[in-house]
């Protein structure tokens, strides 16, 4: 199979030359995303290599995956007005008008306000870490597992439990997915060092 049947290229009026430079055209285009996004999440407490690592790897895979998949000529990367919003007003300081979230609860804020937000296109999603394709009831039972795996965590670092402790209780909500098991206990300690403040 060529490139230009798999494409339709000359059936949607472009030709092999033309898209190669359009494509080169729209990474140039795109690529200060690679090095500015890293600038502005740096000043929220993320890691400069981390987050240009994520940004490639996303972006590149949204990319493929909106080219080979949906055949669309469409480049995606992340906004830039997002990541302002997330390092000066939901990290920002309270003092400065911001909300003074570490950027770990506001990444955890931003997963249940996504989870919270798919149903109601009433279509099926892809929700990172969590599974491929999930429908609206299973979209609902992970929000309703990390909600209750939250509201437990929290119950024992008031109650003075370490996080130990904590980890050991049987009473703990289990997530029904193939691998969530294994996550279980990084949840938990994840949840339990960001009410802790650690």
């Amino acid at each position: 199979m060529s490139l230009d049947s798999f494409f339709q290229i000359k059936q949607n009026g472009s030709t092999l030359t033309r898209e190669i430079v359009g494509g080169a055209t729209t990474f140039v285009a795109l690529s200060y995303i690679i090095f500015v996004q890293p600038a502005v999440l740096y000043g929220c407490g993320m890691d400069k290599s981390a987050v240009m690592f994520a940004t490639c790897l996303c972006s590149a895979l949204a990319c493929l995956i909106m080219g080979l998949w949906a055949n669309l000529p469409i480049a995606l990367a992340p906004a830039m007005g997002h990541n302002f919003f997330f390092t000066f007003t939901v990290c920002g300081p309270i003092a400065a008008g911001g909300f003074g979230l570490t950027w770990q609860e506001a990444l955890a804020a931003n997963l249940i306000a996504g989870l919270k937000r798919l149903p109601e296109f009433g279509a099926q999603a892809i929700v990172p870490g969590h599974g491929l394709l999930c429908d609206e009831a299973e979209i609902a039972a992970l929000l309703n597992y990390l909600e209750a795996t939250w509201a437990l965590t929290a119950d024992h670092l008031a109650q003075g439990h370490s996080e130990d402790e904590t980890v050991a209780d049987p009473s703990y909500p289990r997530h029904r997915e193939k691998f969530a098991e294994q996550w279980h206990e990084v949840n938990i300690r994840v949840m339990y060092a960001q009410l802790a403040g650690n």
